[in-house]
């Protein structure tokens, strides 16, 4: 059960043509909104006096993805990704045996919602890969065998056009799976594409010979030449793929962590993370915690750092950051509570960490040799490290993951973020920081008072 409730943790932080009717969101309809006028800071910092906690719980905070009062939204939602000024996503619902997979895109400045398209190919429950063009992502045809009730998947790789807010199947005339996918049946989704060369960081899960856990096989393939090669061998470590974030901040490296394995096949709970150069697969990082190092954020920043947690012999745990390019290491301030999993928040905003604040009592799931955790999650905090500032920005307590400022908005404003509710179920959330009094109208964080 504490393996269990580990993993869960852990996970927090961590087709055919297109069915159905269509109803086309329209090119204008994302490039002509009528922004909301931004009027001076000080009106809302005055009305905003007190701490966020004394506002309403949900005070500026959206739950579009989840809102089941909602007719004009089903299902649960499954893959995501954003650009200013939409949220979009994937769901889940099933009628009479068959599941149906709706696209929907939600505007955080008119509030408004969008059916774009339906497909009957499932997604896996983690982001879209988000690049200039649109959204990629690998929709899987799920087969079931009617006399062993095996199950096996065929893959198929998809585009949302960001110009025309249309789905496209991309026609690869090679298998997405490699040999060990196919041979194991099992699922490949999409980590990376390169739009320039088709390059693909593929994922395939298969089940291990326990039968109680999936191994996790990482490996490139080009879709105009069909070459693959493999640079991770599940059986070699109990991996995560720490992928839950809107947009990939940092294309020179390809970042993972997880576990080893015992030699009776139990994952080892001691962390472990691996960062490789992208342009030749080089592993250039290589990190075995030491005992109470802990709460990887697991994104690389674009300026080459990343970040993590570590427990102090006093108790409380502290923030800890090395660059890539440098070597250089970074010691950060130790907060009130427990804290974990520190990243950055955005290409354009390296300097601003999201820290997911903690209780002060600590989870030990392996004695003195495992990893720590915060026994509860309190908020989301943001430090700008440029200025030093540390401000609380969500005032639910929940297991926040993939935090995020809305990618190309024009500052910093729109908080977005995910919570898993178990069984696959997410919901998809943001904030609007400057209603909330957290930062000005530069999108720069408001000191305390």
């Amino acid at each position: 059960m504490k393996f269990l409730m580990w993993i869960l943790f852990l996970v927090a932080f961590s087709c055919d043509d297109p069915q159905g009717v269509k109803q086309d969101a329209g090119k204008d309809a994302g490039d002509d909104i009528d922004v909301l006028d931004i009027v001076d800071v000080s009106d809302i910092t005055d009305a905003v006096d007190a701490e966020v906690d004394a506002l309403p719980i949900d005070y500026f905070e959206d739950d579009f993805s989840c809102d089941w009062e909602n007719s004009s939204v089903k299902g649960v939602p499954m893959a995501y990704s954003a650009r200013y000024p939409w949220i979009y996503w994937i769901a889940s619902y099933w009628v009479e045996g068959v599941y149906y997979y709706p696209f929907y895109a939600h505007n955080v400045e008119t509030k408004e919602i969008v059916f774009i398209d339906e497909l009957l190919t499932s997604p896996a429950t983690e982001p879209m890969v988000h690049k200039d063009s649109g959204l990629y992502w690998i929709g899987s045809d799920i087969i079931i065998d009617p006399e062993t009730q095996n199950v096996s998947y065929n893959s198929h790789l998809y585009h949302f056009s960001f110009a025309t807010n249309t789905i496209t199947e991309l026609t690869v005339d090679y298998p997405l799976e490699n040999q060990t996918c196919i041979e194991k049946k099992g699922r490949t989704s999409l980590y990376d594409f390169n739009e320039v060369n088709g390059e693909l960081i593929l994922r395939c899960r298969h089940v291990t010979p326990y039968h109680y856990d999936f191994y996790y096989d990482f490996y490139k393939m080009n879709i105009n030449t069909g070459e693959q090669q493999q640079f991770f061998d599940g059986p070699d470590l109990y991996i995560f793929a720490p992928r839950i974030d809107f947009e990939n901040q940092n294309d020179k490296y390809i970042a993972m962590w997880g576990m080893g394995w015992t030699p009776d096949g139990q994952p080892d709970l001691s962390p472990k993370y691996l960062i490789w150069d992208r342009s030749n697969l080089d592993l250039v990082e290589y990190n075995s915690w030491e005992p109470g190092a802990i709460g990887i954020g697991g994104k690389i920043g674009s300026d080459g750092w990343y970040y993590y947690t570590v427990l102090n012999d006093e108790g409380t745990m502290s923030i800890t950051g090395k660059n890539l390019e440098t070597g250089e290491m970074m010691v950060g301030p130790k907060p009130e509570k427990h804290v974990h999993g520190p990243s950055p928040t955005g290409v354009n905003t390296p300097q601003i960490l999201s820290i997911v604040d903690g209780s002060q009592d600590l989870y030990d799931y392996n004695g003195s040799s495992g990893p720590l955790f915060p026994a509860y999650v309190d908020s989301i905090k943001l430090w700008d490290q440029s200025t030093g500032v540390v401000k609380k920005a969500t005032v639910y307590k929940r297991e926040y993951s993939a935090i995020n400022f809305m990618p190309h908005e024009p500052v910093n404003r729109y908080l977005l973020y995910r919570v898993n509710w178990g069984g696959g179920f997410i919901c998809i959330y943001y904030r609007d920081l400057y209603a909330a009094g957290v930062v000005d109208t530069e999108g720069h964080l408001i000191p305390e008072k």
